[in-house]
């Protein structure tokens, strides 16, 4: 028999229990939504050329860009998709990136 003004514990439970649920799948998901690898922008993009030029030259331009930047994913996410233009396409690598890093190229060749 149920009594007048008795409180309904078991649906608060439920109702608590159901909340923690709720918030616990939220904060999983956003857990997951973090973890998802952002887009690339050009100012990603020229800072991974600028990153890429700077360790090759530290590197005293040995070998090719490409043991500091993956260039097939550059050019994917960062040429072909217009982000980046002029020295910043890397068509020519270690002039762009003289001219990237402001070393005089023309003061060099002389």
């Amino acid at each position: 028999m149920r009594l007048k003004g008795a409180l309904p514990v078991p649906h608060i439970i439920a109702i608590i229990v159901g909340l923690a649920i709720i918030g616990l799948l939220g904060y999983w998901l956003f857990i997951l939504a973090s973890n998802i690898p952002k887009e690339w922008d050009s100012q990603k993009c020229m800072q991974e050329a600028y990153k890429a030029c700077q360790n090759w030259k530290t590197f005293g331009w040995m070998g090719d860009i490409t043991h500091f930047l993956n260039l097939d994913s550059y050019q994917a996410n960062c040429v072909e998709s217009g982000l980046v233009s002029g020295p910043y396409m890397l068509l020519n690598p270690e002039d762009d990136c003289k001219q990237i890093l402001g070393i005089n190229i023309s003061v060099l060749s002389h």
